[in-house]
């Protein structure tokens, strides 16, 4: 199993491994040190993961907001969006709305609920993995960002 370090060169965390470790997803490694039994891993595999997504996320957002005004710029119009939007919809009927801050309340959400599932769930290993992976009739969170 690949671990974590800090790297001088890029100023953060990076997980350890090979050219074929890297190809494994973070979300990969966590359920296989969830099936290793091994929570403290598990836990610090979920913290890089939200530190992933969270580059990710603001990557998007930023580029949704400059593509929205470029698009506004050459005639699109509010309507126009409002369709999209309905098309977007998250898996729970609630509209996607990047202008009403949406996707932004989500992914408050699921940052929350991954760092209660490290500080709590990861004591009981398969409570920590419900949390996160939508299990016990949840959504997944893949979907939900």
């Amino acid at each position: 199993m690949s671990g974590l370090t800090w790297s001088e060169n890029l100023g953060k965390r990076v997980r350890t491994g090979d050219w074929l470790d890297q190809s494994v997803s973070t979300v990969e490694k966590i359920e296989d040190a969830i099936e290793e039994e091994n929570p403290e891993m598990a836990a610090q595999l979920i913290d890089y993961f939200m530190e992933e997504a969270k580059v990710c996320h603001l990557i998007y957002l930023n580029w949704f907001s400059s593509f929205y005004e470029w698009l506004i710029e050459r005639g699109a119009s509010e309507d126009k969006f409002q369709e999209i939007y309905e098309l977007l919809a998250f898996p729970d009927g609630e509209i996607f709305d990047a202008q009403a801050g949406v996707p932004v309340d989500r992914w408050s959400t699921i940052g929350s609920e991954a760092g209660d599932a490290i500080t709590t769930g990861l004591g009981n290993t398969a409570l920590g993995y419900a949390a996160l992976s939508g299990a016990n009739g949840g959504e997944s969170y893949n979907t939900a960002i």
